[in-house]
Order: C-alpha cells, then sequence, then structure tokens
C-alpha cells in the first residue's frame, strides 16, 4: 500500500471516510460467503444509502440491507 494513502487514513475522520464510500459506492460490491450453504453472491452496495455512521463504526449496506424480500441465495 502506498504511504501516501496511509498518510491520507490517518488525516480522515470516520465520517470524512464514511462520505468518501458513498462517493464510490457504484464501484463497490461486497462478496458474502455462505460457508454452510458452499455458496459465494455478490450485492451491491445500497444505492440510497450506501453507508452511514453507527455509532463509531462505519456501517456499509448492501442492496438487501432495507428490504423485507426474502435475499436470493437464501432460498436457493
Amino acid at each position: 500500500m502506498k504511504k501516501s494513502n496511509k498518510e491520507l487514513y490517518k488525516k480522515l475522520s470516520k465520517k470524512d471516510m464514511c462520505q468518501l464510500i458513498t462517493l464510490f459506492a457504484n464501484d463497490i460490491e461486497i462478496y458474502i460467503g455462505m460457508s454452510p450453504l458452499n455458496r459465494l453472491r455478490s450485492a451491491e452496495i445500497n444505492e440510497y444509502q450506501p453507508c452511514f455512521m453507527n455509532g463509531e463504526l462505519i456501517q456499509i449496506n448492501t442492496e438487501w440491507a432495507f428490504t423485507e424480500k426474502v435475499i436470493p441465495f437464501t432460498k436457493e
């Protein structure tokens, strides 16, 4: 990893990092391993609320974060 990236990380607050994640959310995909099912699925970042501060942590939301539907890989 570049030294300049490490320095940037040290300068940013978690709120700043969350805002950066929101800026490039369309370029992120999250891979989710389902060990008991022996499956690997991907999820896009939620387009309306990609991330937010959850206390002191950055919470990253997938496209399934705010749905009442069955998550596709759980019913296969």
